[in-house]
């Protein structure tokens, strides 16, 4: 059991790759989905909504929160860059001093708003 953590733990990296998890997202979660409708129309709803219930979950977690992530970095990278004389001006202040509750604020909207989405599935 030793070997296979080790063996997991070595591809760490890449799981926290942004890039990677996209890449890995999108088809995961295109699978799932087509899993989903394959289940739906042969008349397995329970198989369909876990199976779709599944591809949002992936949907959420492996390629909206890591283009949140990208875009929100790619937006302090500008600032950092290109705009070091206003730093210490609201409202570039604030996002700078608030960075990780910003983020944190964007990421469980996402996830409010998916949660929703998937109890209205189950209740139908």
């Amino acid at each position: 059991m030793s070997k296979l953590r080790k063996c997991v733990l070595a591809f760490r990296p890449l799981f926290n790759n942004l890039v990677f998890r996209f890449l890995i997202g999108f088809p995961l979660t295109l699978l799932a989905l087509k899993i989903a409708s394959l289940f739906f129309s042969s008349g397995h709803i329970i198989l369909g909504k876990i199976f779709f219930t599944s591809g949002a979950i992936l949907f959420l977690n492996l390629i909206m929160l890591s283009l949140v992530n990208q875009m929100s970095g790619g937006i302090y990278y500008f600032h950092e860059n290109n705009n070091p004389g206003n730093l210490n001006k609201n409202p570039v202040k604030f996002a700078f001093k608030y960075r990780k509750a910003i983020y944190a604020c964007y990421k469980w909207s996402f996830i409010v708003s998916t949660t929703i989405g998937i109890f209205l599935l189950w209740i139908e």
